[in-house]
């Protein structure tokens, strides 16, 4: 049943990709940006690729401690404990341990909002990306939430912080978990966080959104994107095409090809035979416009 808006993410999902072999070929649509979560079992481990010689603008010696109480397993108070030590919270030490294998999300966000508080910390894009990278990278519900509840929070103290990768992988952990309504959220926020949308912000909202079947809300999303002029590489356009072609929107599919064709961007042709077959079967008028769809 479609959706077009005031309801519940009801679990329905699209037909899996795998029964027409394209799966290998659209995973990039889900990847994330940024930093990738380790596999250390140890402090040591994350600190044994630093040599002697590097140059840091910390002391490494001070990631040890902090490190060791975020990955513990212990729920005390870590800002107080945080607040004893002398860390000197300048932009690499902060991405280090924010990066740091093996930390539940809420103590990384815990320390990120603690650093927030302090004089020395200082907001950027890059930092904030790092922590999105942990959250996002293996989701849990909570983190996530509590990721985009910061990430407005924080836009207020530090304008221009947000960028539209950090988003992204936002939107991406939304999709993976099958919340289309939050992902959709965060990109009806885009603006009001003085972020500009790219090709991977359509594609990744389109799919999260084609995921709950939420096709009305994908439609508006796939027009605005047309309108921007920012199509995506043509793997991911034949990911687009795909996803409406099964939920029985082959005629915006099909402008989504014209376009695609237009920019001389090529989807795989095994999009296109769907796309094809679909066709034959009859949908409905297309609710893209003003673009001939014939």
């Amino acid at each position: 049943m479609e959706n077009g808006g005031g309801f519940s993410d009801e679990t329905h999902n699209v037909s899996s990709s795998q029964e027409l072999g394209l799966t290998p070929a659209f995973d990039g649509i889900n990847e994330n940006n940024g930093a990738h979560m380790g596999s250390f079992s140890s402090i040591d481990k994350e600190l044994e690729g630093i040599n002697e010689g590097s140059t840091f603008g910390f002391d490494v010696g001070k990631l040890e401690r902090p490190l060791s109480m975020l990955q513990s397993s212990v729920d005390e108070s870590l800002e107080s404990r945080f607040g004893s030590m002398d860390l000197g919270l300048n932009e690499e030490f902060v991405v280090r341990m924010l990066e740091t294998p093996l930390v539940p999300g809420r103590h990384l966000i815990r320390f990120f909002k603690w650093a927030l508080d302090k004089e020395e910390f200082s907001m950027t894009s890059s930092v904030l990306g790092s922590l999105a990278s942990a959250i996002c990278n293996n989701p849990k519900r909570k983190d996530v939430y509590a990721l985009w509840d910061l990430l407005k929070e924080t836009y207020e103290k530090e304008k221009g912080a947000v960028d539209a990768d950090t988003l992204n992988q936002l939107i991406s952990a939304f999709s993976n978990m099958g919340k289309g309504k939050a992902a959709f959220e965060v990109f009806g926020k885009f603006e009001e966080l003085g972020c500009v949308p790219n090709a991977d912000t359509y594609c990744l909202t389109i799919e999260a959104l084609c995921r709950r079947s939420f096709y009305n809300w994908a439609m508006s999303v796939c027009q605005k994107m047309l309108d921007a002029g920012m199509l995506p590489e043509s793997e991911k356009v034949g990911k687009i095409i795909w996803l409406f072609c099964k939920g029985r929107r082959e005629k915006e599919a099909h402008i989504v090809y014209l376009t695609a064709k237009e920019k001389n961007k090529c989807p795989p042709q095994r999009a296109v035979n769907l796309l094809i077959s679909w066709s034959f079967k009859g949908g409905g008028n297309s609710r893209l416009g003003p673009r001939d769809a014939g």
